[in-house]
Order: C-alpha cells, then structure tokens, then sequence
C-alpha cells in the first residue's frame, strides 16, 4: 500500500480468518463476518495501488456445501461452482459459522465484479482443519474448538463411547496443507480469481479414536473403542467433493507440479503428540 497517513507498501494481502465456532445464532454473526471482509477488500482497492497484485481470502467449505442436505443422503459431489443454498428465509437455524462465511466470501466476488480493482481475488476453502497448533497451549482452554470437538474430545473425558457422537461435517485437512496453500496461493498464476476447495479426506469420530488407540497405546483406557469396522455412523452419509480443478489450480503452485495432502494418521498423530506433554489427555 502508498506509503501515506500510516500505511506501508504491501503487494499482497492475506487476511486472518474468525475462529471456528458454533456458538453464535446466524443473522449477528453474518453480518458482522461480511462487513468485515467488504471493509478490508475496499480498504485494500483504495490504498492498495499499482503494487497490490493479489488479495488472498481464506474462507472454508461450509460455503460450498448444503447446510441442510450434506449428511442425511448422498448426493452429487459437490465442486468449485457449488454454493451453499441457505438463505435467512429458510426455517431453522444452522451455526453461525456457516452462514458468515458463505456471505462472507458471496460478498468478496461481488466486490470483486463491481469494484473491478487492480489486483485480483484467491478464496481458499478448507473443511475440518486438523493437525498441530501453531499457537502455545496451557490447558484445556487454549485448545481451539475444532481442534477440541475433532480430536481433544476423545481423549479427556468428554466422549465415554463413540455411539451417538456425530461431526457437523466429515471431511478434514491438516493446518500445514491450509498454510502451504496460502503460500502458493499468494504468486500461482493459477489461482488468480479462482475459488480453491482444500478437502484431504475422509474423517468421522470412529476414525479418530482408531488411529488414536493404534498409535498412543497409553490412551486406550481413556480412549473409547466404539466399532472400529464401522467408519461412519449409520445414519450419516457425507457427500463427497470433486476437487479435480483444485488439485489442478495447487498443482500448478507447488515447486514438484503435484498437490499431496497430508494424510488422516499422520494429521492426528501429531496434534496428539503436541497436547500430551502439557497434561491435558493424560
């Protein structure tokens, strides 16, 4: 950005994303989530300049998936051109989260076509983001809720058998695979005023603990066995992503020209290997 009243140089632009939580009721949450990502986009075009060249927003695929059809049955995998179709009219009420960010990233590809800007526009969408914090953890409050709800849970207590514990959502990918996307992201040419979906793989409650009680002998009494053959809960049933242009879109970032993600064991592995030195698991 110009070098005027306080602002400094900057030719790319990476904005922190809300934390994840399922607290909030929809319509305060939304709002505030799309004010602030309109407000950063226009302060960006303004001072912004000719250096700016690349604004990269990270989001997540709650606004690609269907809030009200994504577990009850299988449907068609969902893509890049997906949305999610929740309106405020529809009855019920989904999370906050959800909703915030489908507005949210709607109204940055809307700056986008209106303010026609200098510098284009990168959305990149994870699901479920698992793996190792970055930030120091004390205790059981320092733990961040999707961290918690996806792998912390099933080793403190909270879950005493896995029957009947369900996630909001059931595919996942490692924190490391999310900060490395945003770093190709900032110059892949690729990826210029592209809507990039960050899906690893499968993750479900059962699978957790399974690779939980493999790895961490110590943790199986703490550990609830469930049925390890029964990956998914009988009633859920995930659609499944396409990412074909994704992959293609990283591919193309990445030094090797191939996108692999880390996967599923080695993602709770480790995050399980960072909580437990500080006391919180065992």
């Amino acid at each position: 950005m110009p070098k005027d009243k306080g602002h400094t140089s900057a030719s790319l632009i990476i904005p922190s994303e809300s934390s994840t939580t399922t607290s909030y009721v929809y319509s305060r949450r939304a709002l505030i989530q799309k004010f602030r990502t309109t407000e950063i986009l226009r302060a960006a075009h303004h001072f912004g300049g000719p250096s700016l060249r690349r604004f990269v927003l990270l989001g997540s695929a709650v606004s690609v998936l269907n809030s009200f059809e994504d577990l009850p049955r299988q449907g068609r995998p969902y893509t890049e051109k997906d949305w999610n179709p929740f309106t405020v009219a529809r009855n019920g009420t989904v999370p906050g989260y959800n909703v915030s960010n489908t507005r949210a990233e709607a109204a940055a590809w809307q700056f986008m076509e209106k303010a026609k800007p200098g510098f284009d526009l990168t959305g990149i969408n994870p699901d479920i983001i698992t793996g190792p914090m970055i930030h120091p953890i004390h205790g059981p409050k320092s733990i961040n809720e999707t961290k918690h709800f996806a792998i912390a849970s099933f080793n403190d207590g909270t879950h005493k058998r896995i029957e009947g514990v369900t996630f909001l959502f059931y595919h996942f990918v490692d924190v490391r695979d999310v900060a490395r996307s945003h770093v190709d992201a900032l110059k892949n040419p690729a990826a210029a005023n592209q809507h990039v979906l960050l899906i690893a793989g499968l993750i479900s409650p059962q699978l957790v603990v399974n690779t939980i009680r493999q790895n961490f002998p110590s943790l199986k009494d703490r550990v609830p066995e469930g049925n390890p053959s029964q990956v998914l809960p009988s009633d859920v049933h995930p659609t499944g992503w396409d990412t074909r242009i994704s992959l293609d879109i990283l591919a193309k970032g990445s030094r090797d020209g191939r996108q692999e993600y880390i996967e599923l064991e080695k993602s709770i592995i480790d995050a399980v290997n960072m909580i437990l030195p500080i006391g919180i698991l065992g």
